[in-house]
């Protein structure tokens, strides 16, 4: 009896969760389309005593035409990297990853989208079947 009401108040209390989507239609890649700013890199594990984060000081610019699925990123005004993108789903031990994957570099950021902030956060940049752990986190702001 002990079991039976030790299950039902765990399963009460999961599926009383509630997650958080940021993002009203992030799994259609209309929000990616135009150039992205660089404004803020939030670092994932940082040193003891120095900063969690900084302003982004390098004019960096990330620009995605999803319609023909090509990037560009450039760096202090020139195009320092080019190519194709895709946005993937992965579930990785019941963990839901949205991948922005770069080819021909054969790497990928997981991303989220925050609709409120109009805000793109990538995380550092991974090759393809690599996992990173302790990454840091790279804040965009729409231009257009």
């Amino acid at each position: 009896m002990k079991t039976v009401i030790s299950t039902i108040i765990f399963s009460l209390f999961l599926f009383s969760c509630k997650s958080e989507i940021i993002g009203s239609d992030t799994n259609s890649s209309d929000f990616l389309s135009g150039k992205w700013k660089l404004v803020e890199i939030v670092y994932g594990y940082p040193a003891p005593n120095s900063p969690t984060s900084t302003k982004a000081v390098e004019d960096e610019i990330f620009e995605f035409d999803t319609k023909t699925k090509k990037y560009s990123l450039s760096k202090k005004g020139k195009i320092s990297e080019s190519g194709t993108f895709s946005l993937e789903e992965t579930n990785d031990g019941g963990f839901l990853e949205k991948l922005l994957v770069f080819q021909p570099s054969n790497s990928y950021s997981t991303y989220s989208y925050n609709q409120e902030a109009k805000q793109l956060i990538l995380y550092q940049r991974t090759p393809v079947g690599a996992k990173l752990a302790d990454g840091s986190n790279f804040y965009y702001e729409k231009m257009n």
